[in-house]
Order: C-alpha cells, then structure tokens, then sequence
C-alpha cells in the first residue's frame, strides 16, 4: 500500500543499471516487504527467484549453493568452493530470467563477492546501507506519509475510526510497523 511508485522504480532502476538496484532506508520502513512485493508482482517474468541471506558470508555462501543444487547446476558431492564457481559461471552464462535478492546486506564490500559478474541475471538488494552505488542503483524508500499510515491501518484493522488510525500513524512516525498488529 502506497509504494507503487517505488515498484516501478525498482523495475525501471533494474533496466538501467546492469540489472542491479538496491532498496535502501532506515529499518522498518518496509524494504523487505517492498522486495517481496516486487518478486510477487513479477514472479511471471522471471524463471527463478532467489532469497539470500545477505547479513553474513556464510548465508551467502549457503543459500547460494541452494540455489545451484536446485537448478541441478552442482552435484551432491561439489564442495562448497567448487558449487559457488559452478553457480558463479552457470549465472554468468546463463542468468537471464533470474531474480536474485540479497536481503539486508551489511554494505557493497561484503556483498560484491556473491554478485554474479556480466549476467543478464537480476539483482535486488535491501540494506540500510546508503553506499551502494558502486554495486547497484540505490533507492531510498521513505516513511509513510499519515493519510497512507492510517489508511494501512484502517485496511489492517478493519476500523472506521480515521482519527484513530491517523493518530497511530503519527505515533509511528511514518513506519509501516502497524503489520506486527
């Protein structure tokens, strides 16, 4: 709710730089959520989406792996060196029609090692890190102004009560938390 520009600003930031954008801002303002929602709404346009677990090189590492072995790209006795080239080439060659979203990622540095070079594959990455343009075309989302705050809320909770939903979005200056109720 309230963030289609930002949709499309995720898709038009995908056909602009290399593929790569990168959803940044402060936490809870909804970057993962907004990630999610783009995946959704393209899920048709692409053959594979992919969750990494941008928050260590291990979760990288890992989940990059899972994604090789579930497209049949590495073997059950590759180790784990030897199935991140085999994921790192078969990206490279063949990434068209891949979605892949490095969530909350720590900065560019930590990041840059998992990122497949000269692929068509598309790169989605959330992080409140504001340095990333050296990686990805970054896009800062912003808080939710009141009337979009309360009408979440009113939506959520199923009130009428608009003076109470704007007065709730005023208390949580501009952040979509509203979800956890």
């Amino acid at each position: 709710m309230g963030r289609d520009d930002d949709l499309a600003a995720i898709e038009d930031a995908l056909k602009r730089y290399h593929g790569r954008a990168a959803i940044t801002g402060i936490r809870g303002v909804g970057k993962t959520v907004l990630a999610v929602a783009y995946a959704a709404k393209h899920r048709l346009d692409y053959r594979a989406t992919w969750w990494l677990r941008a928050e260590t090189a291990d979760g990288m590492r890992a989940d990059l792996v899972a994604l090789g072995q579930r497209l049949g790209w590495v073997g059950d006795g590759d180790t784990q060196d030897a199935a991140l080239a085999k994921v790192a080439d078969r990206l490279r060659r063949e990434g068209e029609g891949i979605l892949l979203i490095f969530d909350n990622a720590v900065d560019a540095d930590s990041i840059r090692p998992f990122l497949p070079l000269d692929s068509a594959a598309h790169v989605l990455i959330t992080t409140n890190a504001h340095h990333l343009a050296d990686v990805a075309e970054p896009m800062e989302i912003r808080l939710w102004p009141r009337d979009i705050g309360a009408a979440f809320l009113l939506a959520r909770v199923g009130t009428a009560d608009r003076a109470a939903a704007e007065s709730l979005a005023d208390t949580l200056d501009g952040l979509p938390l509203a979800r956890i109720i």
